[in-house]
């Protein structure tokens, strides 16, 4: 509540590279690693250079580390447990986490592969797809934010003027948000992906 917007901004960063760590030791002893080991491990880690470097500025990486390990965590406590609820949960962080950043799609061919090892009728279960499409829907909706406040006349600053959906999704943000066209993701970057993931 008190110092100026760089520094509750950069607080914020700390906070999140402390939740970061935080569910990284849950997710070490979720994966069975002892407690001890796990503690030296999540403590190295986030005494590293890199890891307090950015956990120190205002910058999307420590809130990107905190997906990551969000998302990693859930999808094996639903691997364990067979309980729906982590799955959503999971499908649900993983979604909103593009609003983040987008080298979250790395983590796509692991997320599919869990699945599939843990349940693969989850890939044919009418209710599963429906949630998950459901999920993704609201991960895109934080980009209709974008389009709201460049249509309001009272925003008083505009990092890329977005004049229509239409001209959103044939280039988004170009050298900006995704550095590259939504064609060149489509015939570039995804078949790409595609060739890593077989």
């Amino acid at each position: 509540p008190k110092g100026t917007l760089a520094y509750k901004v950069n607080l914020l960063s700390a906070c999140f590279a402390l939740l970061a760590i935080l569910v990284f030791f849950n997710l070490l002893v979720e994966l069975r690693i002892r407690p001890l080991i796990a503690l030296i491990t999540s403590l190295t880690y986030a005494l590293s250079y890199t890891f307090w470097l950015f956990s120190l500025v205002a910058e999307v990486y420590s809130l990107n580390i905190l997906f990551v390990v969000a998302v990693l965590n859930l999808f094996i406590r639903w691997r364990h447990s067979k309980q729906d609820r982590y799955f959503y949960a999971a499908c649900f962080v993983y979604a909103i986490s593009f609003g983040n950043h987008q080298t979250m799609i790395a983590l796509l061919p692991a997320i599919a592969y869990l699945v599939w090892v843990t349940d693969r009728s989850t890939y044919i279960n009418p209710k599963k797809i429906l949630i998950v499409l459901g999920c993704i829907a609201i991960g895109l909706s934080q980009y209709f934010y974008i389009l709201w406040r460049t249509s309001d006349p009272t925003t008083l600053f505009l990092e890329s003027d977005i004049q229509s959906w239409l001209l959103f999704m044939r280039n988004p943000g170009t050298d900006v948000a995704f550095h590259m066209s939504l064609y060149e993701i489509m015939t570039d970057r995804l078949p790409l992906a595609l060739e890593f993931f077989w």
